[in-house]
């Protein structure tokens, strides 16, 4: 070869990016774990710190994987087979201590430094961890794909049919964007069925209305704001605009009826837009408040309905008592949104706002002994359905979502708020009628369960354990309780893969389908702990009970991918056990893993509980002891 043609052939290499787009001399989107276009092109996407010479990239062979579809997702991606690759103790305690002298840099009580000095430190994909994650790559194409469906199916109605009157400018285009491929994607924890996937369920129901698109607006603005501080205020601009909508809605209405569907979605989605904004976690606790509310309409209106299903000559009073219920409900969320609307500035979230509510009754904290009932492993996932109640997937969905933030907002749920929502005891069991129920054919029976899936049962022990918490210290009749409640979370067992899933489905779809599992087990080792740390105060830690949770616990984490869409579910047990543990290369391990789930779904909330931690490792006295402290989690957006 020539010196020319060897300086223009040296010209044309690519010395960024990935390995596989470096040898086809194409330009790498530089995504971590797997750019575009090795997705795009189904071949495995390779990183290396070592300098590549041209003799190295020419030997190098590009992997390629074979495609396969699966009878249930309708992709032409599929998960691919490969070895699970071991991460070494020294490279995670490398990782823990960059980020330490990063954080022991920065002012310690200026919180918004420290997550920013996190944000700014990257992982490398070295050492072949990059093969863990090309599953939970293409998982998350598959979620993009369902929102991209309807985002197509909108764009095609703007342009073909202009009398509808839906207009979009191009910025709000952009934020469409990144809520329906950015936000939704990341709060998708599951492999269900597609029909159950939050991106189905919500953005559909925001094509005909700009209310609700307003808020898909305000959550993409949030989650376009991880690494730029100017729009953060502008999504809390985005956001007082979408609440006011809201409002005007409620005073001009003469009756909500028929609007209950995208208030909801409102209410749940602004609670998980929290865990982005992180501005107050008083606003988390009248979201739930305001959605239960909503919820428990909707429960009422069923049971009546199923109770008079035979008997016509009832029918009016059913719709007599939907108009009564319709306006107290309504009455409940103009009172929860005049409280929200004064939660918009820093001053006003400094004041001690008194949250009087005329319309919300107070709850009982009373636990009834029938309400002790525990959702269970045989029970919820069983091949007899004891309930008929006709459920929507939209319902399934929402109430889910609801019901996985409500459990683990319990931790530290404000004690003026507390009042006025129902307890664990008596939601679980009003709503269990509704989580039981297969609405479709799937390969295992928790598919049907788009938030928690195979750990529901797990969440009821960790609500329960939240709401005993709040009782500390227990009187007779909660101690016997936590005792049951304990020894169910000890014995705790998730389910099964039939043997039909093991021989027809492919291994990666296995174990996207045995995340739920692997987060059940670890829900219910955190709540094991908690009860066992509010019935006796004074057990050490280092119990022997205590560290075989632990064992178990990280047995289970080190399964579940660092990069699996599961993370963010994991984020209460992350608390829990964090404060637990008192080896340092456990520490050191759990922090790498909450660091590494918020790199990937951009939530300053899981930085925060990274910061809690260490704080909590490095003060004086025992951390184990701050589970009984009623506001030791007061900053932390769960």
């Amino acid at each position: 070869m020539s010196e020319k043609s060897y300086q223009k052939t040296k010209r044309r290499r690519v010395s960024t990016g990935c390995l596989p787009c470096r040898k086809r001399k194409i330009k790498c989107d530089e995504g971590k774990s797997d750019c575009a276009n090795c997705i795009k092109s189904g071949v495995l996407c390779e990183w290396t710190l070592e300098k590549q010479t041209l003799e190295k990239l020419t030997k190098y062979k590009i992997i390629k994987n074979k495609n396969k579809k699966t009878k249930f997702i309708n992709v032409t991606t599929s998960y691919i087979k490969y070895q699970r690759s071991q991460i070494t103790l020294d490279f995670l305690n490398s990782k823990s201590k960059n980020i330490k002298e990063i954080n022991s840099n920065n002012n310690e009580n200026n919180l918004e430094n420290r997550i920013t000095a996190i944000k700014s430190t990257h992982f490398d994909n070295s050492m072949d961890i990059v093969t863990q994650n090309y599953e939970d790559a293409l998982f998350r194409k598959y979620l993009q794909t369902i929102g991209e469906r309807y985002f197509s199916k909108f764009n095609f109605m703007v342009n073909k049919f202009p009398i509808l009157g839906i207009n979009m400018t191009n910025e709000e285009l952009k934020l469409f964007d990144a809520f329906s491929n950015g936000f939704m994607v990341a709060i998708s924890p599951q492999l269900a069925h597609e029909n159950l996937q939050p991106s189905a369920v919500v953005i559909p129901r925001g094509i005909n209305n700009s209310a609700l698109r307003s808020v898909f607006y305000t959550c993409g603005a949030t989650y376009l704001s991880w690494n730029n501080k100017e729009l953060r205020s502008y999504a809390e601009e985005k956001y007082q605009n979408s609440l006011n909508a809201i409002q005007n809605h409620l005073i001009n209405s003469e009756n909500i009826g028929g609007n209950e569907d995208w208030l909801l979605i409102t209410m749940v989605t602004f609670c998980l837009r929290e865990k982005y904004q992180c501005h107050d976690t008083t606003r988390n606790g009248l979201f739930l408040i305001a959605s239960l509310e909503i919820i428990k309409y909707w429960i009422n209106i069923k049971k009546t309905c199923k109770m008079h299903s035979m008997n016509e000559c009832f029918v009016d009073d059913i719709e007599v008592s939907q108009y009564f219920d319709q306006c107290e409900l309504q009455s409940k969320l103009h009172e929860i949104c005049n409280q929200l609307s004064k939660l918009t500035s820093i001053e006003q979230v400094n004041n001690n706002i008194n949250h009087t509510f005329i319309s919300l009754k107070t709850s009982d904290d009373k636990i009834n002994s029938s309400d002790l009932e525990l959702v269970t492993k045989d029970d919820i996932f069983s091949e007899i359905d004891l309930y008929n109640y006709d459920i929507s997937p939209f319902e399934r969905t929402m109430i889910e979502s609801f019901l996985f933030n409500y459990s683990v907002n319990l931790l530290n749920f404000k004690p003026e708020l507390i009042k006025y929502i129902d307890s664990p005891f008596k939601v679980f069991k009003n709503l269990k009628p509704f989580l039981k129920q297969s609405i479709y054919k799937c390969p295992v029976r928790w598919m049907n369960n788009p938030i928690m899936g195979a750990g529901l049962p797990a969440f009821e022990l960790a609500a329960k354990s939240n709401w005993l918490r709040l009782q500390y210290p227990l009187n007779e009749e909660n101690y016997k309780t936590a005792t049951k409640l304990r020894n169910l979370a000890k014995y705790y067992t998730s389910p099964f893969l039939p043997d039909t899933v093991k021989f027809q489905l492919t291994p990666g779809v296995q174990r996207k389908l045995m995340e739920s599992c692997y987060v059940g087990n670890m829900t219910a080792m955190a709540s094991f702990i908690l009860f066992t740390k509010i019935i006796y105060p004074n057990c050490d830690s280092y119990n022997e009970e205590i560290q075989d949770a632990l064992e178990i616990y990280f047995k289970n984490l080190k399964i579940l991918s660092r990069h699996s869409q599961a993370g963010a579910t994991c984020i209460w047990s992350l608390i829990i056990i964090g404060l637990v543990i008192r080896k340092k290369k456990q520490l050191d391990y759990l922090l790498y893993r909450v660091r590494t789930f918020g790199e990937m779904k951009k939530s300053e909330a899981l930085l925060r509980v990274l910061c809690f931690l260490e704080s909590a490792w490095e003060s004086e006295g025992d951390s184990w002891n701050i589970l009984l402290v009623r506001d030791g989690f007061k900053d932390l957006f769960i």
